[in-house]
């Protein structure tokens, strides 16, 4: 049993990240649930890791209870751009185009984040829908959804006369 120095870091780690989820990629708000510090080489089995700056990211609490424990997740710092992909019919997170050499675990990463989930597509959803409808700007959807944000561009699907910078 580790003192829970780490929450400590937690005003930190939303400042530097501007309270973005490291792992859903949305800017953390009451659905996501509130801001957590997970630690990426989980505490029970990397007890040297358990205060090292390195070793935190930022996720809201949802996808941190997902997670837990569990080592089967890329590392979001270290995730290359093409990855993963989003289907923007569904919503639903799929293996990106440059997966291949490491197909097992992005759908590993998947599965655990639950990233093809109705609760993510609908985390998602609340962001896309009024960029679709022109409430908001492209640059306000890559502020608080930026993987949301970055597939549309990717997929060529950005509305016409946004005004938005790239």
């Amino acid at each position: 049993a580790f003192p829970p120095l780490w929450r400590e870091a937690l005003d930190d780690l939303v400042l530097a990240y501007d309270s973005t989820c490291a792992y859903w990629c949305l800017r953390i708000h009451q659905g996501t649930g509130n801001p957590t510090v997970d630690h990426f080489a989980p505490k029970s089995r990397h007890w040297d890791k358990v205060y090292e700056w390195s070793n935190y990211r930022l996720a809201c609490q949802t996808v941190n209870g997902f997670k837990r424990e569990f080592s089967d997740v890329l590392d979001p710092f270290l995730v290359q751009d093409g990855l993963f992909a989003l289907d923007l019919v569904s919503l639903k997170v799929v293996p990106g185009p440059t997966s291949s050499t490491q197909l097992a675990e992005v759908k590993a990463a998947i599965a655990r984040l639950r990233l093809d989930s109705p609760e993510y597509s609908s985390a998602l959803e609340e962001r896309y829908q009024p960029y679709h409808s022109g409430e908001i700007t492209f640059a306000h959807l890559r502020k608080y959804a930026p993987f949301l944000a970055k597939e549309i561009d990717r997929q060529g699907k950005r509305l016409h006369g946004d005004g938005s910078t790239a």
